[in-house]
């Protein structure tokens, strides 16, 4: 299924069944094409953790946008959503829209199941302290000081990176390399990590 249209603000989704406020109105979008969202007016001076969920007949990629009056910047992909399981990213600093755009692996349709992105409180995140373990993409707020952490993919080669998103703002930093599985990184401070979509990752605050 070809891309649709690309819209600048997107359609506030308001779940059935219970009244939406507006704060939560502007924090939620739905579609089914490709499409851009506006996630601010202005350029967000700290990182901006994000939720997307597909369906089981769809999958979804994400991107950040920059737009301006004079440009439009387009970062590297912040996830991809697996089936109905959702997906979590952070929208680095200095980015103000998101571009979700409608995937179609290894099928010639995408199938007709919608997305849903939401804009997450730092809260909404589990703590990153001594070791955690999972699978799939995840992201973690961390509160503590400068300090290490170790990685390791077990032997996966990840698309992306270890990416870390300091809560005051500033670029990403990139823990790892496209090709590292394992290895140490330094967290610089308060903070989002983001773990790459692996079948297996352990995660260690050193």
């Amino acid at each position: 299924m070809a891309d649709g249209p690309s819209c600048t603000v997107g359609t506030p989704f308001r779940p059935r069944g219970r009244q939406v406020d507006r704060d939560e109105a502007r924090t939620r979008w739905s579609g089914w094409r490709s499409r851009e969202i506006e996630i601010s007016e202005d350029l967000p001076e700290r990182p901006v953790p994000v939720e997307i969920r597909g369906g089981w007949t769809s999958n979804f990629q994400i991107f950040p946008l920059r737009r301006t009056s004079s440009e439009i910047v387009t970062g590297g992909e912040l996830g991809w959503t697996r089936g109905v399981r959702p997906t979590r990213a952070v929208v680095p600093a200095g980015f103000n829209s998101l571009r979700v755009v409608r995937r179609c692996p290894g099928r010639s349709v995408g199938g007709v199941a919608r997305w849903r992105l939401s804009v997450l409180s730092g809260e909404e995140l589990p703590h990153l302290s001594g070791t955690v373990s999972g699978s799939g993409a995840a992201v973690f707020r961390y509160e503590g000081g400068p300090a290490g952490v170790a990685f390791d993919f077990h032997s996966e080669l990840a698309a992306n990176a270890l990416v870390f998103n300091r809560a005051r703002g500033g670029e990403a930093i990139h823990l790892s390399r496209h090709s590292q599985f394992k290895g140490v990184g330094r967290l610089p401070g308060a903070g989002f990590l983001s773990v790459p979509d692996c079948r297996r990752w352990v995660v260690k605050v050193l």
